[in-house]
């Protein structure tokens, strides 16, 4: 149970540090305790699920304790302390002939985790989407050199199988003018978002097939990945980044941090923590000032506490489309902020409350959530313990 939740909502600010972690107070004349901090860091990134989150408290809570009571506390160098095994990364090999078979199921099971993970960008997402039908692989280039005559403003995206033709690709000056006609049409709500997308894919061919990589193709590649921000559609958006990020890397100019906050965010409530450790590491001094990405670091550290509170307030005041990425995991983060009520408010607290906690613009809206997810409600209050088993059972989780 999470301390924040049982100090009570007026009592918990936007710039409060998460309760339950937080370092005993430093006396101006001992060392610093930053890298306990780090320590603490590096053991939660670890953890897949608020059980292990649980399991993870305990362990350090254990560790620093044993320190205080060998009065080595302070002088404990804590970067190189290895932080606790969860009970998952644990082998007990065992004095009988089953131990050798047990160790090989373990390694082949870390062997395929690596496989799984080694992909670039992940293509799978386990929070249904809005639009079901799987992206198209991105267009190749082929190594073909051709420069298009074709005018049309409009041309659907169609898979290339053989060279293609230059009176059917159009040249740049038209993708401009084709870009800011679709553009204009979304805006005014002409056109659906599928049909903009389309012609999106179709401009990004024509770009490709022409070995086009300038400004305006990193322009081309933003308006799509943000675009599939706001319909939460994650095939685009994982294509639109991947070759976003290969533009940047050549030394086009773009929109960088804020698109690295998207992906900060996204690999966070993923559990994508070996992708989230390589784009941290590639984030310079420069990019640890931005704004974005100064609030995309708050939201990761917020979630790997389990301190979902935090994580709606954050949500309230992110920069650019920074809300609609965590919208994409809304209904998951309201799950997992449900249970942790659940378990501290017993044995009730009020609806309303609730609803404002959860960030629902309607109540109506809060309470039909919450009862299709096996909450039990009563009289304008949310009964915890009766609602803790249903909300287990939930298919969100």
């Amino acid at each position: 149970v999470q301390g924040f939740y049982k100090q009570g909502p007026a009592k918990v600010g936007l710039d409060q540090s998460y309760p339950a972690y937080t370092l005993p107070q430093q006396q101006p004349s001992k060392p610093s305790t930053e890298g306990l901090k780090n320590f603490i860091m590096r053991a939660f990134s670890k953890c897949q699920s608020d059980d292990e989150r649980d399991t993870m408290e305990k362990l350090i809570k254990d560790v620093i304790q044993t320190t205080k009571n060998s009065g080595k506390f302070y002088t404990q160098d804590w970067e190189r302390t290895e932080v606790p095994l969860l009970p998952r990364e644990q082998i007990v090999i065992q004095n009988n002939p089953s131990s050798s078979f047990e160790i090989n199921q373990v390694m082949k099971s870390q062997k395929r985790r690596k496989t799984r993970f080694s992909l670039y960008e992940p293509k799978q997402d386990s929070i249904p989407k809005k639009h079901p039908k799987p992206a198209e692989p991105e267009e190749e280039q082929g190594g073909w050199k051709i420069v298009g005559v074709c005018q049309d403003l409009e041309k659907p995206y169609l898979r290339l199988t053989s060279k293609p033709d230059p009176e059917k690709v159009r040249p740049e000056p038209v993708l401009r003018k084709a870009l800011a006609h679709f553009r204009d049409k979304y805006k005014t709500r002409t056109i659906s978002y599928e049909f903009f997308s389309e012609q999106l894919r179709s401009i990004r061919q024509d770009l490709r097939v022409q070995g086009i990589n300038n400004k305006f193709t990193v322009e081309v590649y933003q308006v799509h990945a943000r675009l599939s921000i706001e319909n939460q559609d994650l095939d685009q958006f994982n294509s639109c980044m991947s070759r976003l990020f290969e533009l940047f890397r050549e030394g086009l100019p773009g929109k960088k941090t804020e698109f690295l906050a998207y992906r900060i965010v996204y690999y966070t409530f993923q559990n994508l923590y070996l992708h989230l450790e390589k784009c941290l590491k590639s984030l310079t001094k420069l990019d640890n000032k931005a704004p974005e990405i100064q609030h995309a670091l708050a939201v990761k550290r917020a979630h790997l506490q389990g301190n979902y509170h935090q994580v709606f307030l954050l949500r309230e005041t992110a920069p650019n489309m920074g809300r609609c990425v965590i919208d994409i995991f809304l209904e998951k983060l309201r799950m997992f902020s449900l249970l942790k009520i659940c378990k501290a408010y017993m044995p009730s607290v009020e609806l309303i409350w609730v609803d404002q906690e959860l960030g629902f613009n309607n109540y109506q809206d809060c309470v039909s959530f919450l009862e299709s997810n096996g909450a039990v409600i009563q009289e304008g209050a949310l009964l915890c313990k009766e609602s803790l088993k249903g909300l287990k059972n939930s298919r969100i989780i």
